[in-house]
């Protein structure tokens, strides 16, 4: 018979009560539980991939940050081309309009570069830089009357010196070798005809007319040399535009005249006053982009 007192009720409640939880607990489990409905696991291909994704972070943090010599080399290298870095910036910006190509080309005819390269060796002697690379420049009050000439730390710059030595030589190499077209060859060295001072102007025709003699003579005997014949060939004087200009300046019986000054000039400042404003191209194409995406998004 049921009791009256009400306590089997009270056990019922309490049985309903761990059913509850444990159903609660069930479902849980399952919600936890893996599903063979979700993603599997990715592939190794999969991983291989977002590694390769953030390897030149995951490099720099776990191989360059942890170690001083290579900070200061990265250092090195950042200090040494910063100049380089500047003057490339300079010419893009330069290079928009008529009168500030010209001034690029003329300059850089003059040998600009040499200019930027003695800032870079600069960056060398800077006590401000040399202390930001890494290399001890002032000693402190505390430091003894004798100091041991060898020591880590010396070995340390030593090889740090020599790397900011190797720096700047591969700097001077390439960059050197990369503007020759400038300053040590045609029709590079053509753009001092559009100079506003008429002594580079006398200067570039004394050069035009020394080597112009010089492919005449090459030629003449070329017939003798294989490797002279290809030079003549590769030579820009076998082109339209020097092989008239040479003409011009070496015509029997005419000096450097106020006549040919002034043609020679008009037929630079008609070539180097357009030719080479890239930027001005590339400006147009990226507001032509920029265009067709506000056109796409209407």
């Amino acid at each position: 018979m049921p009791k009256l007192d009400g306590s089997d009720s009270e056990e019922e409640d309490d049985r309903q009560g761990v059913l509850d939880e444990q159903a609660a607990v069930g479902n849980v489990q399952a919600d936890v539980a893996p599903s063979e409905d979700k993603e599997p696991v990715k592939s190794a291909d999969d991983l291989k991939s977002l590694r390769a994704v953030t390897k030149n972070s995951l490099h720099t943090a776990a191989t360059i940050l942890c170690k001083d010599m290579l900070q200061s080399i990265c250092r090195v290298i950042v200090s040494v081309i910063e100049p380089i870095r500047l003057e490339h910036g300079n010419n893009a910006s330069m290079c928009r309009d008529e009168e500030g190509t010209r001034a690029f080309y003329v300059s850089a005819a003059r040998g600009r570069v040499f200019d930027v390269l003695e800032s870079c060796a600069q960056r060398l002697q800077s006590p401000h830089h040399l202390s930001y690379i890494g290399f001890t420049t002032e000693f402190g009050s505390g430091v003894p009357s004798t100091l041991r000439v060898k020591s880590d730390r010396v070995d340390e710059e030593d090889e740090l010196a020599l790397h900011a030595m190797n720096v700047f030589r591969n700097c001077a190499k390439h960059r050197s070798a990369s503007m020759a077209f400038h300053f040590a060859s045609w029709i590079g060295l053509f753009a001092l005809g559009s100079s506003d001072n008429e002594t580079d102007v006398v200067m570039c025709i004394k050069k035009l007319r020394i080597t112009y003699r010089a492919f005449l003579n090459a030629k003449r005997w070329s017939h003798k040399s294989p490797f002279l014949q290809k030079v003549v060939n590769a030579s820009p004087f076998n082109t339209v535009v020097m092989e008239d200009l040479a003409d011009l300046v070496i015509a029997p019986g005419i000096q450097t005249s106020d006549f040919i000054i002034n043609k020679f000039r008009a037929y630079s400042l008609a070539l180097f006053s357009s030719w080479g404003q890239t930027k001005v191209v590339e400006d147009n194409f990226q507001r032509m982009r920029q265009r067709e995406g506000f056109d796409t998004k209407k």
